[in-house]
């Protein structure tokens, strides 16, 4: 209990800290702490199953649901959304093996699969974030020069 308490509200100060903040700085870290001491809480009173594949899950999707919302709040980091969908993707079937939705050999025939995806989705990301920053700069030094 302490642990997920702990989480909680280092993450609540965090959030607090963001919001006030104009570059949304603590954004990310409050969102994953109060998502983790949640996880952690739900899994101490059983509404979620202890193990370690549904562990590593669960952070894998809080993870995923942190820079989700920092993305939505700073439109400007294409590569958050990227780590989003990443982290979701690498989530999802552990937890979904825990509820016996698939197995574990699917699993590992899905990461041995689709592994190459996710390195195509982290360059794509960087590029675009690349592109972004380099549009900005010229649109910033046109509008100085008129």
């Amino acid at each position: 209990n302490i642990i997920a308490l702990i989480s909680t509200a280092g993450g609540i100060v965090l959030l607090t800290r963001g919001w006030k903040d104009p570059e949304y700085k603590g954004i990310f870290g409050g969102t994953f702490f109060i998502l983790l001491g949640v996880s952690i809480f739900l899994m101490k009173y059983n509404f979620f199953p202890i193990n370690d594949a549904f562990a590593i899950g669960i952070v894998f999707i809080n993870l995923g649901l942190a820079h989700l919302v920092y993305f939505v709040l700073r439109k400007s980091k294409i590569s958050n959304l990227i780590f989003a969908i990443i982290f979701l993707l690498i989530g999802s079937p552990l937890v979904a093996y825990e509820y016996y939705y698939i197995s574990m050999w699917e699993i590992r025939d899905i990461f041995t699969t689709y592994w190459p995806i996710l390195l195509i989705l982290i360059g794509i990301g960087l590029l675009g974030e690349g592109i972004l920053k380099s549009f900005r700069k010229n649109n910033q030094e046109i509008s100085k020069t008129t």
